[in-house]
């Protein structure tokens, strides 16, 4: 039962209602209380203001359009140039570096296909994922992680005219000899290039670990101990420099893994066996295995090499040899083992400045090249109608630039 109580509040007797009931959603209390305020006259009290809530969702009206952001490819350049300007003082000292110095926009959320650049690779020279990924495992070959920044900047290539101008080395040696002079002045010594081509499976990205083909019937045991700036031919005369790289042994494709590969695998690499200049060291043990019936050492080979006697070793007999086992496409994982942010920086900044040499002309008024290790042109010739298997691979072979093997020819064979 509810009980009532009579206060006096400002001399005024108002009754209280204490009410003792459970409420439901069904419940009469709305008509209970509509009858109370019936009996009492509780005008003078105030209602109790009640909480406003808005349940929905705000939506801004624009009274102008949106304008479009300036291009990302523009303002990773400005950023770019901005670091060159900011390079050139060499001896910067604490609070002196673009990273303390300069707001940069982040560009870390730029799509890889913003400024990344993609070689044109052959996937059928590609040795199958599992044996390249077992191969980088056993040496210990993770992905370094590369801090440039902006990202862009990693990806900006050079041309090899400009890195043999200014650091010293031949234009077209895998692994160039630098004047002692030059290396004096800038103490960089070791270089290695790599055309993506020829080594498929070679690192193609900043920091990133690879593998290394070599023709050669040795297999190495040991690690090389030189650390060599690494680059990648990306396109027609345009290279990047991925990090500074090892060339660690591992064991050569097996008899097992060989036969694994596919069909086209095996024709393309049969096929340069048997034509390129590096090869010839394959070519000639191949030959002495066949006429001596027996496994040639390494002087036999040496020495056969530098004659004629195995020009005439067929495809069928290199297919043959590496199916049977006796022939082995030898590897090396390139382990990346540093990037040189300052070195990438520089060669931006001097290559951005770089004007080419002019090239010689003769008295007659036609070009000359001005490189003294290239070889000098044949007079041009009228155009035969069809043009040899044989004559095409030889003017690939000495060729240089888009398509050809030159920069492994001089120093494959021998250097490796």
């Amino acid at each position: 039962m509810p009980i009532v109580k009579d206060e006096e509040l400002d001399d005024v007797a108002i009754p209280q209602i204490s009410l003792d009931v459970e409420l439901e959603p069904s419940s009469n209390v709305p008509l209970l209380l509509a009858k109370h305020n019936a009996e009492w006259d509780i005008e003078d009290r105030k209602p109790l203001k009640k909480r406003k809530v808005f349940d929905g969702v705000l939506i801004p009206a624009f009274n102008r359009e949106l304008q479009p952001s300036p291009k990302l490819e523009e303002q990773s350049q400005r950023v770019v140039s901005s670091q060159n300007r900011n390079h050139a003082t060499s001896n910067s000292g604490p609070g002196d570096t673009e990273s303390e110095t300069d707001e940069k926009p982040n560009l870390t959320n730029l799509r890889a296909a913003e400024y990344e650049i993609k070689p044109k690779i052959k996937a059928e020279m590609n040795i199958d994922s599992n044996t390249f990924q077992e191969r980088i495992a056993r040496v210990g070959a993770p992905q370094y992680p590369v801090t440039l920044e902006p990202a862009s900047a990693r990806w900006q290539t050079v041309s090899r005219k400009f890195i043999s101008r200014t650091y010293g080395g031949s234009e077209v040696s895998t692994f160039p000899m630098v004047d002692p002079k030059k290396v004096a002045k800038h103490g960089r010594e070791f270089w290695m290039f790599w055309s993506l081509e020829k080594h498929p499976d070679a690192p193609k990205r900043p920091g990133e670990p690879g593998i290394w083909y070599d023709s050669s019937p040795m297999e190495y045991t040991e690690d090389f101990d030189i650390v060599r700036h690494g680059f990648a031919r990306m396109n027609s005369d345009k290279w990047l420099y991925l990090g500074d790289y090892k060339q660690c042994a591992t064991e050569a494709l097996t008899q097992r893994e060989w036969l694994l590969q596919s069909d086209k695998f095996h024709r393309i690499w049969t096929s340069l066996v048997q034509k390129k200049p590096w090869a010839r060291h394959a070519r000639a043990g191949i030959h002495l295995r066949k006429k001596w019936s027996r496994e040639p050492t390494m002087e036999e080979i040496a020495d056969a090499a530098m004659t004629e006697d195995f020009k005439n070793v067929t495809i069928e007999e290199i297919k043959d040899a590496f199916d049977q086992g006796q022939q082995r496409l030898g590897m090396l994982v390139l382990k990346c083992v540093g990037y040189d942010n300052d070195f990438q920086k520089e060669l931006i900044d001097k290559f951005s400045s770089w004007i080419p040499p002019a090239k010689k002309t003769d008295s007659k008024g036609s070009k000359a090249t001005s490189n003294t290790h290239t070889k000098q042109q044949a007079p041009r010739r009228k155009p035969r109608a069809k043009r040899g298997k044989k004559k095409q691979i030889e003017s690939e072979d000495d060729s240089e630039g888009s398509g050809s093997f030159k920069e492994e020819e001089l120093t494959d064979a021998d250097g490796e």
